[in-house]
């Protein structure tokens, strides 16, 4: 039974309500306790979890984040925001499920290039879906 949902998991291009890292001090946490990976356009903030006793079957929360610094306006910070979602989506199944050894929760910002990207207006999804793709290989590397 919790088998059958993990396995949905890495199958099911939806994004759900508990997949999503919500709350400020989750954030924080995160940042303040995680290995930092970046691959080309993006860059991720890993954490890794101990699965709690009720916790739903979910191995991996995502949070996506756009810096104020680097983007004044609200409507091109979500426009981002939503594009790094949209990749995360359609990528997440391309992560093995014998890779998951522990529960993660990952970050995902754009790395100083993926900021120049999208203010020069040649960021597109088919790009941060590459890139996405080449990152959660290298979060999910099975250490040998």
């Amino acid at each position: 039974n919790i088998h059958e949902d993990n396995n949905s998991f890495f199958t099911n291009n939806k994004l759900g309500k508990e997949e999503i890292i919500r709350g400020h001090e989750s954030f924080c946490k995160i940042f303040e306790s995680s290995n930092k990976f970046s691959c080309g356009l993006l860059r991720a903030f890993v954490s890794e979890k101990q699965k709690k006793f009720n916790s739903p079957p979910v191995y991996i929360k995502a949070g996506f984040v756009v810096t104020k610094k680097k983007i004044k306006k609200a409507v091109p910070r979500m426009r981002i925001k939503r594009l790094l979602r949209e990749a995360y989506r359609l990528e997440k199944t391309s992560i093995k499920i014998s890779a998951v050894t522990s529960s993660r929760e990952i970050i995902f910002s754009l790395s100083d290039r993926g900021y120049d990207k999208f203010i020069n207006g040649a960021l597109d999804v088919t790009a941060l879906r590459n890139d996405m793709r080449d990152l959660l290989n290298k979060i999910f590397k099975r250490s040998t």
